[in-house]
Parts: structure tokens; sequence; C-alpha cells
């Protein structure tokens, strides 16, 4: 296919990027820097909440990591193939 996007490829590359994404999160949660974080974002933006942050669990963070894969993979396939779509149309 020329001038075309692999749907497989493009899928894996956003699945990897958006699971790459959540384990810099799960990262910033687990040393405690999300807290920092978001009470910065937050506060920047004039809003006060308060929130707590649940301990890093094993089971969760396995299954937030392949839900967010899964994610990402769906999304590239769904954006490549729009995209190979319009660019056969012109």
């Amino acid at each position: 296919m020329i001038g075309g996007i692999r749907r497989h490829r493009m899928g894996m590359v956003l699945g990897a990027f958006s699971l790459v994404l959540y384990i810099f999160w799960a990262l910033t949660v687990l040393t405690g820097v999300a807290d920092e974080i978001l009470t910065f974002l937050l506060r920047f933006n004039f809003i006060a909440l308060q929130f707590a942050m649940y301990p890093v669990e094993p089971l969760f963070l396995v299954a937030g990591a392949a839900t967010s894969f899964a994610t990402g993979y769906i999304v590239g396939t769904v954006l490549a193939y729009i995209w190979n779509l319009s660019y056969s149309y012109f």
C-alpha cells in the first residue's frame, strides 16, 4: 500500500505510547510525586479539592496497563483505517 499507514503498526505504536504513559503515572503514584503534581495542577486552575491516593496494587497495575495498551491499540487501528480511507479518496 503506497502512502497508507499499516493499521497493526499504528495500533502497536499508539498502544505502546499509552502504556508508557500509564507506567510513568503509576511510578509517580508509587513514589508519591503524583500528589504534588495533582495539587499543583489543581491550584494552577484555581480548583481546591481534597483527594486521596490509593496504594499501588499489582493486580490493578497489570489490569490498568493491559487496558491502556488495548485502548491505545484500538484507537490507533481505527485512526489508521480512517486515514487510509480518506487517503484513498484523494
